[in-house]
């Protein structure tokens, strides 16, 4: 009897496991020290278990960085039977298909240790004979309790020309799944292999579904069944083989079956084995955020700073996780680099790990000009209102130039087309402000330089000298 507390996410992508490999070792106590190659599929965060690495139950822990959120298993499927022509003659029956479960909505994080167990699919018999069954695949607490558990598929029978499916229920063809009530799940039964009638082989029943039972197998010779609710192994269960009939019967696709499908029986020629279980763990990020010290975030052009960027760790237990950080503009990889900006600039640096997890932080550098010393002068010491004063400056030093504003700070310049000239709008003291530029960049306080009243713009003489005036330097006048 399945259980269903909520129905899980129907998956329908294939998966595409990339080739990252992990190297787990067991946890400490364990007498013997052993490693297991175990794929990453990093788009889509899954650790999937395999039959060829997992099969005798071990010890794994959840590694730093990561936390487990879902986890599913399939058993393995049942062989079909290898019927024969003579003496007298019999037809073999399909593998059943073995059970899936799933508990979900998980919060696993590092250190959390676990007993994985990825069963076998039943090996095909290459001789008259009865199918073998498939192996049960399971993932436990640490203290032994089960969390979810597949059955595995039975085998296919041969007798005579009464054939039988491998039977029925629990200890028959198909097998189930149960998980652990105390979270939520999910568990389906596979197919059954089909009863063999006539001379012919009959098709392996199919693993149960993601969200669904299994499909019993076809009567038909070659015909492959799927669970109802989908097709593709990996998110859906396997398929059951078709059994392969006729006195030049070719074998079953044996050994072909997936995630737990049921081998085909045969007439003549080989059956087919079961599909290897598999357990898949479902994960997310669990690390923490970088940021990045740099040694100053304002320097001039080419001076040297350096950078370094905060170590990722594991978000519940504290522990470093290792991976790449890896800067943008050519630094390289490494958590501390030397730079030597020329112009204003964002330093970028991404972190990524084993599990596919990324962190990305950034830091702006400016590019500074020195303030130059200078002095300024004006070409008449006074003007009338209306005439237009040149401003000019001593010591600037060589690659500044400088402009004349209206006000100490903000403001406009005083001649929009030529910006060393003042232009004097009334007849009392004003004054023009000088300031160094550096490629286009405004460096350093403003020069303040007095532009006075000329005597002769009302008609009298008089001899005025300024004395000095201004945040640099010295002001001269004439």
């Amino acid at each position: 009897m399945k259980k269903l507390y909520s129905k899980p996410r129907n998956l329908r992508k294939k998966w595409q496991i990339l080739p990252a490999v992990l190297v787990l070792t067991l946890l400490s106590g364990m007498s013997v020290s052993k490693v297991f190659a175990q794929s990453i599929d990093k788009s889509n965060k899954i650790l999937t278990f395999s039959a060829s690495s997992f099969n005798n139950e071990s010890n794994w822990s959840v590694p730093a960085g990561v936390k487990v959120t879902k986890i599913e298993t399939w058993g393995g499927g049942g062989g079909g039977a290898h019927g024969k022509a003579t003496g007298p003659a019999c037809s073999g029956a399909g593998g059943g298909g073995a059970g899936y479960a799933t508990i979900y909505s998980l919060n696993f994080t590092h250190n959390t240790s676990f007993k994985v167990r990825a069963g076998r699919g039943a090996a095909k018999v290459t001789s008259h004979g009865n199918g073998n069954d498939g192996q049960d695949s399971w993932v436990k607490n640490s203290s032994g309790t089960n969390l979810v558990y597949a059955q595995s598929g039975k085998g296919g029978h041969y007798n005579g020309l009464a054939i039988s499916g491998g039977g029925d229920g629990k200890g028959g063809a198909y097998g189930s799944g149960s998980y652990n009530s105390a979270y939520q799940g999910a568990a389906y039964h596979g197919g059954k292999g089909h009863d063999a009638s006539g001379l012919i082989g009959t098709g392996g029943g199919s693993a149960a579904g993601a969200s669904c039972d299994g499909t019993t197998g076809s009567s038909t010779a070659g015909v492959d069944v799927y669970p109802s609710c989908g097709d593709n192994p990996g998110s859906q269960g396997g398929k059951g083989f078709g059994g392969v009939g006729g006195t030049f019967g070719a074998g079953a696709n044996a050994g072909e079956a997936q995630y737990g499908g049921g081998g085909g029986g045969s007439y003549t020629g080989g059956a087919g084995g079961g599909g290897d279980g598999v357990v898949r763990m479902f994960y997310s990020c669990n690390i923490s955020n970088i940021t990045i010290s740099a040694s100053s975030t304002s320097v001039e052009s080419g001076a040297q700073i350096e950078l370094s960027c905060t170590t990722v760790k594991d978000l519940s237990s504290g522990e470093v996780v290792p991976g790449t950080y890896t800067w943008n503009n050519d630094l390289g990889v490494g958590q501390s680099k030397s730079a030597n900006p020329t112009s204003d600039v964002t330093y970028t640096v991404t972190y990524t790990n084993d599990y596919g997890c990324q962190k990305t932080a950034s830091v702006s550098v400016t590019i500074s000009y020195p303030v130059p010393t200078f002095t300024s002068r004006a070409e008449m010491y006074m003007a009338c209102a209306g005439e237009v004063v040149k401003i000019e400056v001593d010591g600037l030093p060589a690659g500044y130039t400088y402009a004349v504003y209206t006000q100490q700070t903000g403001g406009n310049y005083s001649n929009s087309s030529d910006h060393t000239l003042f232009n004097k709008t009334n007849s009392s003291t004003e004054y023009a402000w000088v300031q160094a530029i550096s490629s286009g960049t405004p460096v350093g306080a403003r020069l303040q330089v007095p532009v006075l009243a000329s005597a002769f713009c009302g008609g009298s003489t008089q001899d005025q000298s300024c004395g000095a005036n201004g945040t640099s330097g010295t002001n001269l006048y004439y």
